[in-house]
């Protein structure tokens, strides 16, 4: 394979010493199908989207470029982890990238954490690249062991700061935004007609995304696969877990993302995370457990509680919305600062 059969669009630099699989990592089964047959690279079989993109990696490795790319951490109990990608969901698959135990340890890494360096081909049994150097943790030098805080260790302190999501140009959110006030720090429920709720849930999601100081991950729970891409459009960081996955998949995506908003905290910066639905949640825990519903209910009230302004970090808001009105979920409104009826 010569330099010139390579699309110069898939990450390499001027001198194509390098390539990067984070140019490549969104696209959709038939555009990694149509990359290799342009580099006139045999496809796996069967044709999945993973595999097709585990081959153009092992076709670009075989060239002798370096191979670069990053995706979220997942740190597994043995403590080794993998770098899931987000445009996928974050579900666990061939095309994640292996971060061993020693490089956990010595960069302090914790599951959410935004992670990128150079990779290396799979060795023997291997069925992953994997990490051979990190670059930069969230962007900047990776920290020491020891430097970093926690964020249940950060002091919580009085949200103060509002929210003015009507700052985006949306004039329903200008009032919104004078009836209930909302401020970084602050948890928020929204419930009533369920398709009314996801229209004002969609809209403050795309109205924080434009606002400079916030950062907005979505998590979309026991949806029909067409919903969560109306709230892709909108946003930067959205995952969504439908009604077509299992229980088992919807709550490691809930982990998942509610480690993701904290590490960010740590890090100074101000988040809301949406989250439509919490009852979808609530559902999943009880098909996942042997728990009643009320320890299930008490799981989801840790996830709003998780909601605070910080001293020394940054802000999580939560906006969650109650597709149903059952009796039980009652026990979440003492925590809640907003209870909305749409």
């Amino acid at each position: 394979m010569t330099e010139s059969t390579l699309d110069s669009r898939d990450g390499e630099d001027h001198r194509g010493a390098f390539f990067d699989v984070t140019a490549i990592q969104h696209l959709s089964a038939i555009d990694l199908q149509t990359r290799l047959q342009g580099a006139g690279w045999d496809k796996p079989e069967p044709p999945t989207r993973a595999k097709m993109l585990l081959a153009l990696l092992r076709g670009h490795a075989a060239t002798g470029r370096s191979i670069v790319g990053g995706g979220m951490l997942e740190v597994l109990p043995d403590g080794f982890g993998f770098l899931r990608n987000p445009s996928k969901d974050l579900v666990p698959d061939v095309d994640d990238f292996y971060v061993s135990p020693s490089q956990v340890q010595r960069c302090s890494l914790r599951t959410g954490d935004m992670v990128r360096g150079t990779l290396r081909p799979p060795r023997g049994h291997e069925a992953n690249f994997a990490m051979l150097k990190i670059h930069d943790v969230e962007g900047a030098v990776p920290h020491k062991p020891g430097e970093r805080l926690l964020f249940e260790e950060l002091t919580a302190t009085c949200p103060h700061e509002p929210l003015r999501l009507g700052k985006a140009g949306n004039k329903g959110l200008r009032e919104f935004d004078r009836q209930h006030g909302l401020l970084l720090g602050q948890r928020m429920v929204l419930r009533g007609d369920p398709e009314q709720v996801t229209l004002l849930t969609r809209s403050i999601q795309r109205a924080a995304t434009q606002l400079a100081m916030i950062q907005t991950l979505t998590l979309v729970l026991d949806h029909r696969p067409q919903a969560g891409q109306h709230y892709r459009e909108g946003g930067d960081f959205v995952v969504v877990s439908d009604d077509m996955t299992t229980p088992e998949s919807q709550t490691r995506a809930m982990r998942l993302v509610l480690e993701r908003a904290k590490r960010l905290v740590e890090r100074g910066s101000h988040v809301l995370l949406v989250i439509d639905a919490l009852d979808g949640y609530v559902r999943a825990l009880e098909a996942t457990s042997s728990t009643n519903r009320q320890h299930a209910v008490a799981t989801a009230k840790c996830v709003l509680a998780s909601a605070r302004a910080t001293e020394g970090g940054g802000s999580l808001t939560t906006v969650c919305t109650l597709r149903t009105d059952n009796p039980s979920l009652d026990a979440l409104r003492p925590s809640l600062d907003h209870d909305v009826v749409v």
